[in-house]
């Protein structure tokens, strides 16, 4: 019997509508929630190199590390590992949320409108894992 012959893996198989590219974080800047979902997204093709699909979990384990680390060199105090692995499931979630009927609904006006406040809001918004949330007035 003949093994399955596998398509090669191209730029747009792993290139996301929303996210574009994975890649790595950087390490010398605070992430962003789209530098964490890029790092998501970036993990889950190289562990897909392997042959099995990655569990979500191992996936968030390692990106959840990667973040920790960067805030550590920041000497920033931060959340437990357990609610950092929190926060990037239920980013997660939202994303794939909204991906989930994206063939279908890609040239809907109020979908890419969707699509493109949550681009905006991942960009622009800090993944915020400081132990501390108070204000420097304030006294902790």
């Amino acid at each position: 019997m003949m093994a399955a012959i596998q398509k090669p893996k191209t730029r747009k198989t792993t290139t996301c509508p929303i996210f574009g590219n994975p890649k790595e974080l950087d390490s010398r800047l605070l992430p962003t929630y789209e530098g964490v979902m890029k790092c998501y997204l970036w993990w889950k093709h190289k562990l897909k190199l392997t042959g099995q699909e990655p569990k979500a979990a191992d996936i968030s384990e390692r990106v959840a590390l990667e973040t920790e680390q960067i805030w550590f060199r920041a000497s920033i105090p931060i959340v437990s590992h357990k609610r950092v692995l929190q926060l990037i499931r239920a980013y997660h979630d939202s994303y794939m949320k909204l991906m989930k009927n994206y063939k279908g609904r890609h040239k809907d006006k109020s979908y890419i409108s969707k699509l493109s406040c949550f681009r905006d809001d991942s960009k622009n918004k800090l993944f915020d894992i400081a132990a501390c949330k108070c204000l420097m007035s304030d006294s902790c």
